[in-house]
């Protein structure tokens, strides 16, 4: 599969299926936020897309060729997390699209492979505000596309706006 600039980019949520709840507050957020220009693949919710009757592997596999953004999100250090590095190498592998990492930090510490990946702490008002700046202004955050999601200016009040826990 091809990223095409000419469809809705996909952002693709890895989550351990213990955060299933978690994952879908960030995809409703995501959702919202860009007023569903974005489509979003979390395998956890049938309000989105995700694998429903093909092979688990291979319908991963397939949406995350065609995701051009991943947001990990990583909670629990004791966790099994070996899906969620499994779901970030295929989009590591030779010869795959451009993909944005987005690793959303619910817990302390993050898996050693993701340490170079840029982070957010989704516990503290500065890591969201500068995510939600990030995806919803930056027009290279999807990286087959020269268009931001939003027309929002950085920083503006728009973005302060949905950023904060009430927008």
């Amino acid at each position: 599969m091809s990223k095409s600039s000419e469809s809705e980019p996909l952002f693709f949520i890895s989550h351990k299926h213990a955060d299933k709840e978690l994952a879908e507050v960030f995809a409703d957020f995501i959702n919202k936020q860009s007023g569903g220009r974005v489509r979003l693949y979390l395998s956890s919710s049938w309000k989105y897309e995700g694998p429903r009757f093909d092979n688990l592997n291979t319908a991963l596999t397939n949406a995350l060729w065609e995701a051009e953004a991943l947001l990990l999100v990583y909670t629990q250090a004791d966790q099994d997390w070996s899906y969620c590095m499994y779901e970030w190498g295929v989009t590591r592998q030779k010869g795959s699209p451009p993909t944005r990492t987005v690793l959303f930090q619910c817990a302390d510490a993050v898996p050693a492979p993701l340490g170079d990946e840029v982070r957010y702490n989704a516990r503290t008002e500065e890591d969201t505000r500068k995510f939600v700046n990030s995806f919803l202004t930056d027009k290279h955050f999807f990286p087959a596309r020269e268009d931001s999601v939003t027309r929002f200016l950085p920083h503006s009040d728009q973005v302060k706006s949905a950023s904060s826990i009430e927008g």
